[in-house]
């Protein structure tokens, strides 16, 4: 199927699902972003915290017997639970890695991956589980200018930019946001004015771990296996270089541009979706090498 022989209904449908996935990868980009910018960590075992907060929410669906209480629950109980694993994460296993270098930090954060993986397989077992049926408030879809935008995928969009809303105000309108900007401008500097950076690296990798089980609560629907991590998270990253190291909206407009890319290529393309991103990262990264709007280094 190429463009030219499908009608604007189904070009819609394809741009909706391609926001809807790419508000998936913004949520967990958000945390791989705001990790690196603070402290410098390569995150890899992010899509594990990501495919975590799935199988959590996916037990606590059962456990009330699913419909859209079980789901409303999952949406809050996930994520503070992942927030609390993430946290003790940081305290113990993070904290030295700091000061090291970028490989350390990647051969450690992907055995960090494993084990989360291991031990969702030893709880859960490795087959896919079995998903309870979608809350019906969900069914349907909303038809507009002949245009059909299903109702999940609405609530994915609708429920990103909330997330994404919330998260900016908080870095922007409160005096912990403040050091945590800060930190990421300049962390010595920030620490030396007596301000708790220690708290603040605990209290984003647990934001950012929170906001990524969010997206694995609500990609339940979509596919959850504990491959998902690992599966997850190679287009995060490509989001996270994408928008530019660090940057929060950088990070929100490459998920949203990759998700839309990733979904017509999957459609339309010749070639795997996959080969298509790296392709645009590439373009992006030889026009602009710090990212959509990140800052290029000075040297002095």
């Amino acid at each position: 199927m190429t463009p030219l022989s499908v009608g604007l209904g189904d070009l819609a449908t394809t741009f909706v699902n391609g926001v809807s996935y790419g508000m998936i990868l913004v949520l967990v980009a958000l945390g791989l972003s705001l990790v690196f910018g603070l402290m410098g960590v390569l995150n890899f075992a992010h899509g594990a915290l990501f495919m975590l907060g799935g199988y959590i929410g996916l037990a606590v669906m059962k456990l009330v017997g699913g419909g859209l209480e079980g789901f409303v629950l999952a949406l809050v109980v996930a994520p503070v639970v992942v927030a609390a694993i993430g946290a003790g994460l940081e305290r113990t296993v993070y904290k030295p890695l700091y000061e090291t270098e970028p490989i350390y930090q990647l051969l450690l954060t992907f055995g960090l991956a494993v084990v989360i993986e291991e031990a969702v397989k030893y709880i859960w077992g490795a087959a896919p589980p079995g998903v309870p049926q979608r809350p019906a408030v969900f069914d349907g879809a909303v038809v507009f200018m002949g245009i059909s935008l299903p109702y999940y995928r609405l609530f994915t969009i609708l429920l990103g930019v909330a997330v994404v809303a919330g998260t900016a105000l908080f870095l922007s309108r409160t005096r912990f946001g403040l050091i945590v900007r800060a930190g990421v401008y300049n962390t010595d500097r920030t620490a030396t004015l007596g301000l708790n950076v220690e708290r603040a690296f605990t209290a984003v990798f647990g934001l950012g771990a929170f906001i990524a089980a969010l997206g694995g609560v609500v990609y339940i629907y979509r596919a959850i296996e504990p491959s998902v991590g690992a599966s997850i998270i190679l287009p995060a990253f490509i989001v996270v270089i994408v928008g530019g190291l660090g940057s929060f909206w950088g990070s929100v407009i490459a998920g949203l541009l990759i998700g839309i890319i990733w979904q017509f290529a999957a459609v339309y393309a010749p070639v795997p979706a996959g080969t298509v991103i790296f392709l645009v990262m590439i373009a992006v990264l030889l026009l602009r090498p710090q990212g959509l709007l990140g800052e290029a280094e000075v040297e002095v």
